[in-house]
């Protein structure tokens, strides 16, 4: 009985990835800044025309320094045409970009002031004007958050229009941007530090039933 259950279980414990996800967060202190909640991917699929999906993004700063952040949206793999085709919003006190995701490219987010916490919320729609072949489609898409160096710690206001992403304590230089492309900088994005929940609770469940079983079996040695 004791397997039966461990089988039906294991087989119902959510292996591939979540579609629709609820966002991620990222956090700034004295250490940096870092994303600290599962790596920001998220698979779509199923998607008819005019559906759309909604991604939080959550900025605790509880530095005594003001950061700025960029955000850039790629595929890591799937149907290109389907992300072709997605469109996004991002909106925090503000909208801060609404147009193809395609364009999703070191957009900046702006300001987060020291010792706040700010939300930011993305909307990916699916045109209705779509076609529905798109439907059959899938597509797993990875957002990518990058630090803005153009104003001082602290000083509120924009960031220039071709910021630098600096590099981090611990980390190695970073190249210089394109020459070719003066508008470009450097990607490292923030590193990501949350654990993969996602992994270490189906790990968790099925050692405590494996656990189950062995003390169940002792038991029975016992009364022999």
């Amino acid at each position: 009985m004791l397997f039966a259950f461990l089988l039906i279980s294991v087989s119902l414990l959510p292996w591939a990835p979540v579609t629709y996800a609820s966002g991620f967060k990222v956090l700034a202190d004295s250490s940096g800044i870092r994303i600290i909640s599962d790596e920001p991917v998220f698979s779509f699929d199923n998607m008819a025309p005019g559906d759309s999906a909604p991604i939080d993004l959550e900025v605790v700063n509880e530095s005594n320094e003001s950061y700025s952040l960029a955000i850039s949206a790629d595929v890591e793999e799937g149907d290109r045409p389907l992300y072709d085709k997605l469109t996004v919003i991002v909106r925090g006190e503000e909208d801060k970009y609404s147009g193809p995701l395609c364009g999703l490219q070191k957009i900046n987010l702006g300001s987060f002031p020291a010792e706040s916490t700010r939300s930011l919320h993305m909307t990916l729609t699916l045109p209705v004007d779509a076609g529905n072949e798109l439907q059959e489609l899938a597509v797993r898409l990875k957002f990518h958050l990058y630090q803005v160096q153009g104003e001082p710690p602290g000083s509120g206001g924009e960031a220039p229009p071709n910021p630098v992403v600096p590099s981090y304590p611990g980390q190695p230089e970073e190249p210089p941007a394109d020459e070719d492309n003066p508008g470009s900088y450097a990607d490292p994005e923030l590193p990501v530090t949350g654990t993969q929940l996602d992994l270490l609770l189906p790990l968790g469940l099925i050692l405590f039933l494996i656990g189950l079983l062995i003390l169940g079996s002792a038991k029975k040695e016992q009364k022999k």
